[in-house]
């Protein structure tokens, strides 16, 4: 399986499209972050409440773009033939998928590392134009930070798992995005004891996010190994389709 973990390492950070992903993902968390610190007033940015809205808000465009990846990075082998060498030097279906899952979960702890760089740095700039003092020490920057770290590692399995499944590039992203950006925030808001249960509301709860339609940090984080087990396994047994698993 290690030979597989590099190919997919290799295969994952060589492509362009891996590295305009990783950008817009910086860039979407710092401009979340900004509109969200713009929205308030000078004498509100001490505010605890303030420092947490604004962190939340860019964690998300982390954890949607470490899916976004997972999904590219599995539906790319089928895309462009990949994966019938994948098959014919690994005759273990199980060793094919827990190798891009791992890779994918390397991704996405980048993606969470990278947004977080970028949201202490902004916040740093931020605060100091306005000549407002900030502790990015404090739990309040450091916990959704951690969280998000541990959630996008989560999300890129997720997004391996089900781009394994779906197979069919446009479909998967399109399904993807669909699940996190249209189905999900609608049904926490409208039906939140469904709603919180769903990926995308766990991993914001592992963020740490006040909001009181979510889980815990810790129960959303075993609800979202449970969806990243469930998308595994569906990526596996589709693969076994291909061959004897």
């Amino acid at each position: 399986m290690s030979r597989g973990v590099r190919v997919d390492a290799l295969n994952a950070i060589s492509t362009p499209t891996a590295w305009i992903l990783l950008a817009a993902s910086m860039v979407m968390a710092a401009g979340s972050l900004t509109a969200n610190l713009l929205a308030f007033e000078v004498d509100e940015l001490t505010a605890r409440a303030t420092l947490q809205q604004a962190m939340h808000a860019s964690t998300v465009a982390t954890l949607t773009f470490s899916l976004v990846a997972g999904l590219v990075s599995a539906t790319s082998d089928y895309r462009f033939g990949r994966i019938d060498q994948l098959l014919l030097s690994e005759p273990s279906h199980r060793a094919v998928v827990a190798a891009k899952a791992l890779v994918g979960a390397g991704v996405g702890v980048i993606y969470g590392l990278f947004g977080g760089i970028v949201a202490v740095a902004v916040l740093r700039v931020f605060y100091s134009v306005r000549d407002v003092p900030v502790d990015l020490t404090s739990t309040v920057v450091i916990e959704p930070l951690v969280g998000a770290v541990l959630a996008s590692a989560l999300f890129g399995m997720i997004g391996i798992g089900m781009g394994t499944a779906i197979r069919n590039q446009p479909a998967a992203v399109a399904g993807g995005l669909a699940m996190l950006l249209v189905v999900q925030p609608p049904m926490l808001i409208g039906l939140p004891e469904v709603g919180r249960w769903l990926p995308g509301a766990a991993g914001l709860s592992m963020t740490f996010n006040p909001d009181d339609a979510l889980l815990g940090a810790l129960q959303g984080g075993c609800v979202l190994v449970a969806w990243t087990a469930l998308a595994v396994i569906a990526g596996w047994r589709r693969l076994v389709a291909l061959g004897a698993g």
